[in-house]
């Protein structure tokens, strides 16, 4: 039996306290977090950034809200971004020190996501499946779910995380150092 899952009661956590040690960067000498890195400029002249491909896709499903985990050292997220108003949904700052991965950071926010729908974003995963974020929620919505996994192919496994699997079965999780 399904159940409905309404996005806009839907919280988005978005884990952003790490070092951007896998990020390539064009300018190796250019500062700040990769999450507000520019990637360019739409045709209104405004800056493209990394995030906005996830904030775009969050928004078409209906999520209104999402959860940003931040070191303190990383200020210039909430500077550019602001409360989200300008990218069309509510955003809130969780900070806390360095963490040695990001299940660690994703914890932080425990006790304020813990009796709600999840949906877990990547700032730095670009994907152009216009449904995705509608067809995870309602995947979430199946009887006996409780968690959904939006995977996509790679032409480089050697610079991300990997999920193993045999059909619908998660067989192993190769986290890239």
């Amino acid at each position: 039996m399904k159940t409905s899952i309404d996005p806009a009661n839907v919280i988005a956590l978005i884990p952003a306290a790490g070092f951007g040690t896998r990020f390539p960067r064009q300018d190796k000498g250019s500062h700040g977090s990769k999450e507000v890195f520019v990637l360019g400029k739409d045709a209104n002249s405004e800056p493209v950034l990394l995030i906005d491909n996830l904030l775009r896709h969050l928004r078409k499903g209906g999520v209104c809200k999402a959860v940003m985990i931040n070191r303190a050292e990383k200020e210039d997220i909430s500077a550019v971004l602001g409360d989200g108003t300008s990218r069309g949904l509510d955003i809130e700052y969780l900070i806390t020190s360095p963490t040695p991965s990001s299940p660690h950071t994703l914890d932080v926010a425990y006790t304020r996501v813990r009796s709600t729908a999840v949906l877990l974003g990547s700032a730095d995963i670009v994907f152009e499946a216009n449904s995705a974020v509608t067809k995870l929620l309602t995947a979430l919505g199946w009887e006996d779910v409780d968690l959904v996994l939006g995977l996509t192919p790679t032409m480089s496994p050697e610079r991300v995380d990997v999920v193993v699997r045999d059909g619908t079965t998660v067989r192993k999780l190769v986290i890239k150092p």
